[in-house]
């Protein structure tokens, strides 16, 4: 199948990937300065490199040491403006890091964004619990849909004191929804071991717990794909699991801190793994996997595929069409999947044109595929 071409970050200034070029990546650059009190080199650095993109994106696109990714060396020397959107905006991440001393340090330096989201979204998480704790567990069906909403919560688009994101959203907001045929699917005893390549900590990661305790409570085994470096400010790293589930457990809510301590247990009894790998925060696409991601899938019956910066990596960062069929761009991935996605950029297939002209209505081209007020549940036996 032919793809398109990858979309550029100077496409138009009219486009959303160029507001992230000269608007969103150096807000995002500067809140790791200031988040972090930074002083001296490391924030000179960031700085220029804040300005590289303000500038129209006409800064050097220079090497990282040890993530020579084949992809992004043809752009060294480069202005930023001339990568593709997914490789810079991805690779720009493996820049701060690299300037954060991230390899040698391992210091997450987004952590204090991650934890006061947490903090802002606690009534919710309260909430929830004590339903768990009433015994009126939601259904597949339900939590599912909480999977899917969680991902409005992302920090490298909004406040992490932003409460409104957390705020429920109704069925027709969801423009593919195919969520009866993933819960029959996935309620089949012959699917035993499910797999989610994760991308929000917080509220998201949250109530993708929700769901992998109803799962493992009704015999499946899971497994959380985490990033393995800091990455798109809120992204799940290993850690990020761990003390998340401790921040959980030690709740003096007494729901929050069962749910927290169930989830401790699944982690020590291996009915929840965790697992990472460099490519999940390469500047590359899914048709890209490698041998040794492919075999780390190979036992998922189910795969469930996060956010949207993970769809952009599995239909590829392209100027599709946007009603072309989803299953016939994702004929290449190695496991049944769905994408429980938010959509937030303007990567887009597999939307009925008629949605489309209804989408249209409420909110014009391309604000329905980048306001993460819409969402698609598309699933691929």
């Amino acid at each position: 199948m032919e793809r398109p071409k990858l979309m550029l970050m100077n496409d138009g200034e009219d486009t959303f990937r160029y507001y992230t070029l000269v608007k969103r990546v150096p807000g995002l650059i500067r809140g790791v300065i200031s988040e972090n009190s930074l002083e001296g080199e490391k924030a000179d650095k960031l700085e220029k490199l804040a300005k590289d993109f303000e500038d129209d994106g006409r800064g050097v696109c220079g090497e990282v040491a040890g993530n020579g990714f084949d992809v992004i060396k043809e752009y060294w020397g480069k202005m930023w403006r001339e990568t593709p959107w997914l490789h810079g905006e991805c690779y720009m991440y493996h820049v701060v890091a690299q300037i954060m001393g991230w390899e040698q340090e391992q210091f997450d330096f987004f952590a204090n964004n991650k934890d006061k989201s947490v903090v802002a979204c606690l009534p919710a998480i309260h909430k929830a619990c004590e339903k768990l704790a009433e015994g009126t567990s939601p259904c597949t069906e339900t939590l599912i849909k909480g999977s899917l909403w969680g991902n409005k919560v992302d920090l490298c688009l909004f406040s992490d004191t932003d409460t409104s994101r957390l705020e429920a959203t109704c069925d027709t907001h969801i423009m593919v929804n195919d969520v009866k045929a993933v819960v029959q699917y996935l309620e089949s005893p012959e699917v035993k071991n499910v797999h989610f390549i994760a991308d929000n900590y917080g509220y998201e990661l949250f109530n993708d717990l929700l769901l992998i305790d109803h799962l493992i409570a009704i015999g499946k085994t899971c497994t959380i794909h985490c990033k393995h470096m800091p990455y798109f400010v809120s992204d799940t790293i290993i850690n990020d699991v761990h003390r998340f589930a401790a921040y959980m457990a030690a709740e003096e809510h007494a729901p929050t801190a069962a749910f927290g301590k169930r989830i401790q247990k699944h982690l020590e009894t291996g009915a929840l793994k965790l697992s990472t790998d460099p490519f999940w925060a390469a500047p590359l696409e899914f048709t890209d996997m490698p041998p040794s991601v492919i075999s780390m899938l190979s036992d998922s019956h189910l795969t469930f595929i996060k956010g949207d910066l993970n769809y952009r990596k599995l239909v590829g960062d392209r100027l599709w069409d946007r009603d072309h069929p989803f299953d016939k761009v994702v004929e290449y991935f190695p496991t049944p999947l769905c994408s429980l996605r938010t959509a937030k950029s303007e990567a887009c297939v597999g939307i009925p044109k008629e949605i489309q002209e209804r989408l249209e209505k409420e909110q014009p081209w391309p604000k329905w595929g980048c306001s993460g007020d819409y969402g698609v549940i598309h699933f691929r036996k």
